[in-house]
C-alpha cells in the first residue's frame, strides 16, 4: 500500500496533479471488479482489503463523503464513490461466490480456479465505464 506521507501534490494551470514514486494521476478514474472466494487461495494477501483500497481511491478522487452500494443482480455488489473531483468515478463490483475467472466469460477449470460468475459481463462493464471516462486530452 502506498504510505499517503509520500505523496506530493503539485498544481498545475488547470488540474491537481497527485505523483507517487513512477506515478502521476489527475484524477483518474477507477473501476475494480473482484470475486470474493477463499478457498481458492489458502495463501494470506499482503495487500490492503479491496474495500479499504477502494475507499482510499475515493479519498484520492475528492469523491463525496460515503459510498453508495447496490446489488443487480443478487450475487453482485456495486460500490460507487460518487460525485467526484473532475468526474473520477471510482467503481467496485463485487462478484459474490466468483473464482479467479472473467465474470461473463468462458467457464475454466473450476477445480483450479474456482466458479465463473455470469451475473455480470466484465467486458461489457468496463468498456461502458471507458467510453463514459475517456479523456479528451
Amino acid at each position: 500500500m502506498i504510505d499517503d506521507s509520500e505523496m506530493t501534490e503539485k498544481k498545475g494551470k488547470a488540474k491537481k496533479i497527485i505523483l507517487w514514486t513512477g506515478l502521476a494521476i489527475i484524477g483518474l478514474p477507477v473501476l475494480l471488479i473482484v470475486a470474493i472466494v477463499l478457498s481458492i487461495n489458502p495463501v494470506k494477501p499482503t495487500y490492503p482489503p479491496v474495500r479499504e483500497w477502494t475507499a482510499a481511491w475515493g479519498e484520492r478522487n475528492g469523491c463525496a463523503a460515503g459510498p453508495t452500494e447496490s446489488t443487480a443482480p443478487p450475487d453482485v455488489s456495486r460500490i460507487e464513490y460518487p460525485r467526484c473531483a473532475e468526474g473520477a468515478a471510482v467503481i467496485l463490483y463485487v462478484i459474490h461466490g466468483g473464482g479467479h475467472t472473467w465474470p461473463g466469460g468462458k467457464p475454466m477449470p473450476e477445480w483450479h480456479v474456482g466458479p465463473t460468475n455470469n451475473s455480470i459481463d466484465a467486458t461489457s462493464k468496463m468498456w461502458a465505464f471507458f467510453l463514459e471516462h475517456s479523456s479528451d486530452e
